[in-house]
């Protein structure tokens, strides 16, 4: 494992390409902007290495900062300037290297991860970057987006997702030297996995499975909290259609704690709102049926007058859970009750953990979701691709 990695990092070969996927490039905490990082060994030994060049060795009994200045990172150990460098990488030494990354400017929370790190300068912040096994990264992914969820088939079925979304977004943020970020954006990282030792197991379980289409591509694997009874067709929400993100009929999500909303808006506040589509709405401070909407199902526009609203947009300028409400007014204020949290394509999560829940198997789970799709090994998508 020692050499693995070694050779991995000195070479430069981050296998940023799906036929060599089994390192992954994590953007940490880049939103930040971060100008001075602490790293904080947690088990093992680090090389820290800079153009070939071992520049010192980090263990636990020390620490590493990294600061930016004019002329680069001004690199510490134990509090000794060791130099100013433009990019160092630290390599972890061993089967099982973790070391805390802690943001001193602006201060942040140290958080736990695995592996190997690379900072890079830039010309106002410092960009923080882990290499890392794949199925370690997934195993931090599922953890940081299910918690405490312990029904393996569920587990299972929620590391392929995460396992095919990572690999079919590898250039996601290739202009900015890594491929996935840690946020919402890509998927939640938000440590290595500590608390819920069932997701390890499922990652294992699981290791290598990933979804394809029907001419074996990898797929979409969009998810989302809570349809709220029905997912939606993907062009409903993005541009584009993709056979197997069609909308279904999900019963299994109806009461779990995403599936019901509601907001509370003065009607004056939607008046305006609406003039900005049809300046004819009239302005009202009582109950108007004007702005009564009760859809029998989901809708993709919010009809007003000749106007069609894309519900989307709606529901990103209101900040609204959904795209699926009815709406009435109750003398001055439009009562909003919406169902579902999220954008509702693909994979619902409550629902599918309902599904494990009643004893449906993890390729159930998939197959339900995503139609006419596939799950295979990686190694098997290698051989179809060759």
């Amino acid at each position: 494992m020692k050499f693995r990695f070694l050779i991995i990092f000195l070479s430069g070969l981050f296998f940023s390409n799906l036929a060599l996927a089994t390192v992954m490039k994590i953007g940490l905490s880049n939103h930040l902007r971060s100008t001075s990082f602490t790293f904080i060994p947690v088990s093992g030994n680090f090389e820290v290495y800079s153009n070939g060049k071992k520049l010192c060795q980090v263990n636990m009994s020390n620490s590493l900062t990294v600061t930016l200045d004019k002329s680069g990172m001004k690199v510490k150990c134990s509090g000794s300037g060791i130099g100013t460098y433009q990019r160092i990488k630290i390599i972890g030494l061993g089967d099982n290297p973790v070391f805390r990354l802690k943001s001193n400017i602006p201060v942040s929370e140290a958080y736990p991860f695995e592996d190997n790190l690379e900072f890079v300068a830039t010309k106002d912040w410092i960009k923080a970057i882990n290499h890392i096994d794949l199925e370690k990264y997934i195993s931090g992914v599922v953890e940081s987006e299910i918690g405490n969820v312990r029904n393996p088939d569920f587990l299972k079925a929620k590391s392929i997702i995460c396992r095919t979304y990572a690999l079919g977004n590898l250039r996601r943020h290739a202009s900015e030297g890594y491929e996935l970020c840690d946020k919402e954006h890509c998927q939640v990282y938000k440590s290595k996995s500590r608390f819920n030792p069932a997701i390890k197991e499922a990652v294992e379980e699981s290791r290598d499975l990933i979804i394809v289409d029907s001419n074996r591509n990898l797929i979409t694997a969009a998810f989302h909290a809570n349809c709220g009874g029905m997912t939606v067709n993907s062009e409903d929400v993005w541009t584009y259609s993709l056979p197997y993100l069609r909308a279904v009929q999900d019963t299994f999500c109806i009461g779990s704690p995403g599936s019901t909303w509601q907001r509370i808006i003065p009607t004056r506040d939607w008046s305006t709102y609406l003039t900005k589509f049809n300046d004819n709405i009239i302005d009202s401070l009582f109950c108007d049926s004007t702005y009564s909407y009760h859809p029998q199902s989901r809708e993709i526009s919010y009809k007003l007058n000749t106007e069609n609203i894309p519900l989307k947009k709606i529901r990103s300028d209101w900040a609204f859970r959904s795209t699926w409400f009815d709406l009435q007014t109750e003398c001055d204020s439009v009562i909003i009750k919406g169902r579902g949290f999220g954008h509702g394509v693909g994979l619902c999560q409550e629902g599918a953990m309902k599904m494990a829940e009643q004893g449906f198997k993890y390729d159930e789970i998939i197959n339900y979701y995503y139609r006419n799709v596939s799950i295979i090994s990686l190694a098997g998508l290698k051989l179809l691709k060759n």
